[in-house]
């Protein structure tokens, strides 16, 4: 059942507070294209959805997962 959440859609309000990030840091990463493609079967109108886990494994892959873990490697280099 843990993965039932993962599937919950979000929008960019959760995704920054999922991500631990500013709350205009997700349209900032759409504007430059950074984000996957929003879901269209969830997002209407201008307001785009995903899925919960395409975030978590877009962050996962784009060392943004877990919370923070960019931050850390750009502050350490």
């Amino acid at each position: 059942m843990a993965s039932v959440g993962r599937d919950k859609p979000i929008d960019m309000a959760g995704i920054a507070r999922l991500l631990g990030v500013a709350a205009t840091t997700p349209q900032q990463w759409r504007q430059r294209g950074v984000l996957p493609e929003p879901d269209p079967e969830l997002s209407f109108a201008d307001k785009p959805i995903w899925k919960t886990s395409v975030i978590i494994e877009w962050a996962k892959r784009t060392n943004r997962w877990p919370r923070g873990t960019a931050a850390r490697t750009r502050k350490s280099a």
